[in-house]
This record gives structure tokens, sequence and C-alpha cells, in this order.
């Protein structure tokens, strides 16, 4: 102007107006509007001026804070993807969510498209089928197509497979004495955290190798399931077998060495167990050691009473024995006890017997006698050599050939015994230096 201007009109085109020189002004819509300035100068004179302001679209920023780079997944979790979407324009925003694993020939795979701008997206990870480093990608659009993306750091997912169930048991068959060791077998690509035992009869256990004893016989599915650290299972199942026990004896009498004379009953002790607890059928025998008889029967299908008095009077040649005894269970299952040997005196009608006969070191002097008595020992001249006494409660007398403190020479010699009023048979004995 060749004067001075004194006013601004400004019309912005949106409604807005401003008396200022200068003005700022911030459209709320995007489009294209005529702003118009209208001047006045000292001298009441104005004069106007228009033009076109385009108001456009603004691009969406966003930005990714979950999965963190260097973080490890497996394949059974769920990643929370986090992320912050704005739009300047206030549009409203659609999100897609992408992944991509590193290496492979494949790109990017979709995990959701077109989802609202909430902030967060739970991705399950059950769908990845190979282990490895990935990157997932987060992109924005606004209503006019314009969009942004966010890529975040590389982190690993690691395939969980399943675990495979197995164990091992032992004995196998077993029996209800026996506590059987279960041990475990199963295999992970992870850890396996978590065993779940079921015996069949009833009974479980959380232990990794468990024991277990069975109460009955028969046969049990034994079923194992194990969980591991990623929560995946499997389970095995196998039969243990529970069958019937063999009983077990032992001779507690008579005893391995003992003397026992024929003409007074032999008891015979024994320990007969079942570990089924069945009743129990015993049978007893006896051997005389080297003769080609075998075994005799002394009683059988009696009672398991731990004992029975054995009437020895029909043995008619002393020497070594052995008893036996048999017990069999309802299943007719057996099992045996043998005795060690132990020396049986059978006089027959004799009082006294004398053995070894040669004699050379010793000789014992089985005898059978209702009182106390005593050993008479003389040569064939009638001079006495050797005089014992001997009580009824014994039946064996060992003299070792000394007549005082000397040697008896070799010769024949005549022996008998006298109990009250009873007097043996003459005897007689050889004994050779």
């Amino acid at each position: 102007d060749d004067g001075t201007l004194t006013a601004w009109q400004w019309e912005f085109g949106d409604g807005a107006t401003s008396q200022a020189q200068n003005p700022e002004h911030k459209y709320a819509a995007k489009g294209a509007y005529t702003a118009k300035l209208t001047v006045t100068d000292n001298g009441g004179l104005a004069a106007s001026t228009e033009r076109t302001v385009e108001i456009v679209n603004s691009a969406p920023r966003i930005s990714l804070t979950s999965p963190e780079a260097g973080s490890a997944w497996t394949a059974n979790q769920s990643i929370d993807i986090e992320y912050s979407a704005v739009d300047p324009d206030d549009d409203e925003l659609l999100i897609t969510l992408e992944y991509d694993c590193i290496g492979d020939d494949f790109g990017w795979g979709t995990i959701a498209a077109d989802q609202p701008n909430t902030g967060t997206y739970t991705w399950s990870l059950a769908r990845i089928r190979e282990s490895g480093s990935y990157i997932v990608r987060v992109t924005v659009t606004d209503a006019d197509g314009a969009w942004a993306e966010a890529v975040s750091g590389e982190f690993t997912i690691d395939l969980n497979t399943a675990p495979v169930a197995a164990f091992s048991f032992s004995p196998s068959p077993a029996t209800k004495k026996d506590t059987v060791q279960f041990t475990d077998q199963s295999t992970d690509d992870g850890a396996i955290v978590e065993w779940r035992w079921e015996f069949g009869d009833g009974a479980t256990s959380s232990q990794r190798n468990p024991e277990h004893k069975y109460g009955s016989k028969g046969l049990y599915a034994v079923r194992l399931t194990v969980v591991d650290d990623g929560g995946l299972t499997s389970t095995v199942e196998h039969e243990v077998e529970v069958i019937n026990a063999v009983p077990e004896v032992a001779i507690v009498k008579p005893a391995a060495g003992s003397m026992l004379a024929a003409s007074s009953p032999i008891v015979v002790e024994y320990e007969a167990d079942d570990a089924d607890d069945d009743e129990l059928a015993v049978k007893l025998e006896y051997s005389r050691v080297g003769d080609e008889a075998g075994w005799v029967v002394i009683a059988e299908d009696q009672a398991n009473s731990g004992s029975y008095a054995w009437s020895a009077s029909g043995i008619r040649k002393g020497g070594l024995y052995r008893v036996r005894v048999t017990a069999t269970d309802t299943d007719g299952a057996s099992g045996t006890g043998t005795s060690g040997e132990f020396t049986v005196i059978a006089l027959g009608n004799r009082i006294v017997a004398a053995a070894p006969n040669p004699a050379v070191d010793s000789v014992t002097f089985y005898y059978d006698i209702p009182t106390d008595g005593t050993l008479y020992v003389y040569t064939v001249a009638g001079s006495p050599v050797y005089t014992a006494n001997l009580p009824s409660a014994g039946i064996a007398h060992e003299w070792n050939l000394l007549s005082g403190s000397r040697p008896v020479a070799s010769g024949l010699y005549l022996y008998v015994v006298v109990s009250g009023n009873e007097k043996s048979d003459v005897g007689r004995l050889a004994i050779i230096r």
C-alpha cells in the first residue's frame, strides 16, 4: 500500500476467522479449504486475496515392545504381542500381525489380519512347525490407507514334542512277598517333570521310580503317565503278573552232627512259610546216607504245626541220616527243606554197640539204658582195661583207647554195660595199632 495497512481480516475456509496480521490456525479435518485475506489501509481502502489450503492425511505411528529380542519360547506357549499404534488424524486403525522364521524360504506368515487397535494380541505358537529364530512384524493402517510398521528383534521358538512314556519292572513275574521295583525309562526333548503311576490295585504314586507290593495274586494293568516341562503328556501300560509263591521250608531239628537214639522219638522241627498265606500240607521223609533205598516217607498230609515226633524204632541200621520236609500249598506249589547229616543209633535188642570196630585211634560206645550205668572193658583174659560212667540221658561215649595214660595194645577186647539190674550182652572190640 502507498500508505499504511491498518486492518487484517482472515477467513480460513472452515468458518474460523482472525484479525491478527500473521495468525496461526489448525484445521480439524482433512480437505481443501479456501483461505481469504482482506486488508484495509489508513485511507479506508480495502483489498482481498484467496489461496487454497489442502489438509492431507497423516500416516499412523507404531512401536513394538513385545516379544523382546533374545527371549525364548516353546511351541506350547503363547506370546503376548504388545504394541502402541497412534494416528494423528484420530482415524480408526487396523492392525495386521505377521511372523517370519529367519533363514527359511517361506517369508512372512500371517498371525492375524485387520485386528482392532487394542495394543495387544495373544499369539498361540501351537501351529509353529519349526524350531528357530523368529521376528514379528506389526503393520498399522488408517482409513485412508496410510500405514506404518514395527519389527521386533530376533527371539527363539523351540518346538516341544510330546514325551514318550516307558518303564520296566522287576521281578517278573512277582509274588506277594516281592517288592516290585518300577523304573522310569521315559524320554523327552526337554525335561519330564511329573510322573503318575497307577498300579492296577487302586494304589498310586508320584515318585519317578517307585516300589510297590501287591497283596493278592493276579494280573494287574500298571499305567504310567508322564508330563514334560511344556505340559505335554504320554501314557504307557504294562501288565504285572503276581503269581503263587513257592512255600519256604527250613529244618531246625535234628541239627547237623547230632546223635539220636532210634529207641526214642526223634523230634523234627521245621519252619514252613507261605507268602500267600495259603494252608500248607506237610510231608516228612528220611534217608540213610549212602543207602540206595532213597527217601522213605515218615508222614504226609500233616498240618503245618512246625514239629513232628518221628518214631524211629523201625530203623534197624544205625548210621548217618537226613530228614526232608516238603510243604505244598493249595495251588500245588511245593517247597522243600533238608537237614544236615545226623547220626541215628539203632541198637535193636542190644543195650550197647561199639564203632568203629576194629578201632584205631578211638572208639564210640553207643548205648540205650533206662538208668545210669557203667561201661566195663576187659582183655579176653578178664583183666579190666577201662571203666566209664554212662548217664541214662546220653546215648554215646567215646574212648580214646588209653588205659590210664597208656595206649592199649592191639588185640581183641570184651565190653559190657551194667545198668541197674540189667547187664548187656558181652561185646567184642578189635583194636589195631
